[in-house]
């Protein structure tokens, strides 16, 4: 009998541990999220429950992550209204507890962000994860709405350390020198924020490229905007929400930060910024950043059986052919409701269908 309760032991004071550390987190989760209700912090609850699986299989799970919501934090048994908490609470057997963050964060969205993030609890798949991200074999595609008509009338601009280029009907090649600026708002906040190289006091620039597309010119709150599809083919920091403000003039709705790009008059862009897309005044209305990450294609070069048995071979039999080795990974969420929603969103003209672009990653030629 003792050796039974002696080999079950460890199990059970493990699940009895899982327990007590997933009811204080749940605790914890909903206290947080009732508080930054109260102060207005945030519009509207997520719950814990809610967590969005796209994709799962042994070692690699992908989410839709909630808009404003954090992907970890400094402090995570303090504040735990992040997708790591959130994560542990729904898959606490995923967990590795030799790690800061628990899980492996192949990628990373804003706080404001929606849309695709991939996590490894594997540290085989983790690895081969990360390389395909760091050999940029990756194709990523974002969905966006912007104030103001795209292409309406604005010539390209054409800057020190910024270059927009129209390479088709409606679709523009967005290049921009970036770096970090430590800036402090007037509430006394200091932040870091992502800024032209002719920034006064930018540090670390590096060049981004974005890959424009213009799907639809509508109408939202009654002002003119538009619903861009945009793909990446670099991976800076804030480079799409710059991009559209500085690079497009059209800012992301609801972006905080760079919609009202209170450090303007500073810039040397300042002329190019037109009164019509300085709509801080809604975009404190909405209850979210219009930004979603869209769709995510993973090209994997791994022979091994515990990595590819879980991905999907291509379905060009040439493609795969040529290149045995690769194995791909798809994945696409639903467009977010704001997208759909015809009481708010009213299209006036459609420029490009979105299934037209599904597998362009990266600029012709």
């Amino acid at each position: 009998m003792w050796n039974l309760v002696n080999s079950y032991l460890p199990l059970i004071c493990k699940t009895l541990f899982v327990y007590i550390v997933r009811t204080y987190v749940y605790l914890c989760w909903n206290l947080l999220m009732c508080y930054e209700l109260y102060v207005n912090k945030r519009d509207w609850w997520i719950s814990i429950t809610d967590l969005r699986v796209v994709y799962e299989t042994d070692g690699f799970i992908v989410l839709n992550k909630h808009p404003d919501l954090l992907i970890n934090h400094v402090h995570p048994w303090l504040y735990c209204l992040t997708l790591q908490m959130q994560l542990f609470f729904s898959r606490p057997g995923y967990a590795n507890w030799k790690l800061d963050n628990m899980f492996h964060f192949v990628n990373r969205l804003d706080y404001a962000t929606s849309g695709l993030i991939c996590i490894a609890h594997s540290r085989v798949i983790a690895g081969v994860m990360g390389k395909a991200f760091v050999k940029r074999m990756v194709g990523k595609h974002y969905l966006a709405i912007v104030w103001g008509h795209v292409g309406k009338s604005e010539p390209c601009l054409n800057g020190p350390d910024c270059r927009v280029e129209c390479i088709g009907s409606h679709v523009y090649k967005v290049q921009m020198s970036i770096g970090i600026v430590s800036h402090k708002w007037p509430c006394g906040r200091e932040q870091k924020i992502v800024v032209p190289e002719s920034f006064p006091l930018c540090q670390s620039p590096r060049e981004s490229c974005t890959l424009v597309v213009v799907l639809e010119h509508a109408y939202l709150c009654g002002q003119p905007a538009s619903r861009l599809l945009l793909i990446p083919q670099t991976g800076r920091r804030h480079q799409l929400r710059v991009h559209c403000a500085i690079g497009l003039r059209h800012p992301i709705v609801g972006d905080l930060i760079y919609s009202q790009w209170p450090f303007i008059s500073t810039s040397s862009y300042s002329s190019h910024l037109s009164q019509d897309v300085r709509l801080s005044s809604i975009d404190h209305c909405l209850d979210r950043m219009m930004l979603h990450a869209y769709r995510l294609n993973i090209v994997v070069r791994s022979r091994r059986k515990q990595v590819t048995a879980h991905h999907l071979l291509r379905m060009d039999d040439d493609e795969d052919a040529r290149f045995p080795r690769h194995k791909t990974l798809d994945i696409v969420t639903d467009e977010p409701v704001f997208f759909r929603d015809q009481s708010v969103w009213k299209v006036e003209i459609t420029l490009h269908e979105l299934s037209a672009w599904k597998n362009v990653y990266c600029l012709p030629g």
